[in-house]
């Protein structure tokens, strides 16, 4: 019997195997404006010569994104460590939804209160162009649910892409 869960895990199996790769050129070129979790109109050249954490969530995700947030916290940590400043930016699949107050809702319930975690949502073609820059294009509804892939991207000050992270490095201690 073919049932909601078994539809969900067959998405999940093709977005395993069916990666996008991340466009080449720089993130800063995408010349859109995004709303921040302080109701703040932002583009991402604002962080323009400092090092990027920068992947895609939203705040309903029950799976994914909370791998995400999980890795990121741990990203940070590791830069603390180093004494390494960086600006970790969650861009929302779900622009309809995820609102400033929504976002800062999400921040509040998951203690995230750091000044360089930004939260953003734009519009519909500003996502999907940026998903596609980020290699994670392949994402869809699905019963009230977006399934979507794991990846962060590390970004150089000058916006070029120098490293991701996907399912293949959870484990990895020496990413960065």
């Amino acid at each position: 019997m073919f049932n909601r869960c078994s539809a969900y895990l067959i998405a999940v199996f093709f977005l395993s195997i069916h990666c996008t790769v991340a466009v080449a050129g720089s993130i800063y070129d995408v010349p859109t404006t995004w709303v921040d979790d302080q109701n703040q109109q932002v583009t991402l050249a604002d962080w323009k010569g400092s090092p990027v954490f920068i992947t895609m969530a939203y705040s309903t995700c029950r799976k994914t994104c909370f791998l995400s947030l999980k890795k990121l916290e741990e990203f940070q940590a590791v830069m603390d460590e180093k004494r390494q400043s960086v600006e970790i930016i969650i861009v929302s699949y779900d622009p309809k939804n995820d609102t400033p107050k929504t976002w800062s809702a999400y921040r509040k319930q998951h203690g995230i209160n750091r000044k360089n975690w930004h939260f953003l949502t734009g519009n519909e073609v500003s996502t999907k162009r940026l998903s596609r820059m980020l290699g994670l294009a392949d994402y869809w509804s699905y019963d009230g649910h977006i399934l979507h892939d794991f990846k962060i991207s590390i970004v150089d000050g000058l916006g070029n892409i120098t490293k991701q992270v996907d399912w293949h490095d959870l484990n990895s201690s020496n990413l960065l």
